[in-house]
């Protein structure tokens, strides 16, 4: 339901219209509005609405079959996901003016503006926030399940505590609360660019470790590592040192 409204929104957005008619050379470099933001700290800002691609990771155990669910659904929706940003840019830069996109304080909204019905597009958003809110209270406890399963943790308390499940449901019981009080305390924040550069580096460090492990498991001759989706080490090793070059040029500290 909730990937439905969110799909009938971005619908509705791309069938409106603002009105604005732009000049021959809009796509020129003469157009660019002059920012003080750097492009790594605006990338670090919108980087977290691309963070759903690996959802399947942390539900792994729920999966029938992962090994061919995860790599299709995560590449699906990673290619899915650009195609859909790229229309989205470009129906801002037909039906807006630069300074207008510039423009976001006062309450202005331009993609309301553009949208066929305006409502569609807060819908839109509450829709897309529960879904990620949905996927990281699913995902981050059974992370936290399996970690002490695995006796990650260095006190047996704590991994006892942490795979703790229900007894019929299965479902993380420690784990969910953890998970819980650590996204109030950043909610209780209440700057949203702070908490999303926070979760830029959270899940830059995940992906930069997969590929890491991925290049490693390349060369180890791990009898475990028997992946059915194949892929070279040379690219595992470019994602893993792209993801970490990119957390220092977001913020170093």
């Amino acid at each position: 339901i909730v990937s439905a409204i969110l799909f009938i929104s971005i619908i509705i957005f791309f069938m409106g219209s603002s009105g604005y008619v732009p000049p021959p050379n809009r796509l020129g470099l003469d157009q660019v509005i002059a920012n003080p933001k750097s492009f790594f700290y605006v990338f670090t800002i919108i980087f977290p609405a691309f963070t759903g691609i690996a959802a399947g990771l942390g539900l792994s155990g729920d999966l029938e079959d992962p090994k061919k669910s995860i790599p299709y659904g995560t590449l699906s929706a990673t290619l899915v996901g650009m195609v859909v940003y790229f229309f989205i840019t470009y129906k801002f830069t037909m039906n807006a003016s630069p300074e207008d996109l510039a423009n976001i304080t006062g309450g202005n909204n331009v993609m309301t503006q553009i949208a066929a019905w305006g409502p569609a597009v807060p819908i839109g958003l509450a829709a897309a926030t529960i879904s990620s809110a949905l996927g990281s209270i699913m995902i981050a406890p059974r992370t936290l399940q399996a970690l002490g399963a695995d006796k990650v943790f260095p006190n047996i308390f704590i991994n006892n505590w942490f795979s703790k499940e229900a007894p019929t449901s299965k479902e993380p019981i420690n784990a969910t609360l953890i998970s819980c009080a650590i996204a109030f305390v950043f909610v209780a924040a209440g700057d949203v660019n702070f908490v999303a550069q926070i979760i830029s580096m959270f899940f830059m460090v995940t992906y930069g470790a997969i590929n890491l492990v991925s290049f490693f498991e390349h060369f180890a001759a791990d009898p475990s590592y028997r992946p059915t989706f194949k892929s070279k080490w040379y690219i595992s090793l470019v994602g893993g040192i792209a993801c970490f070059w990119l957390m220092y040029k977001m913020d170093f500290t």
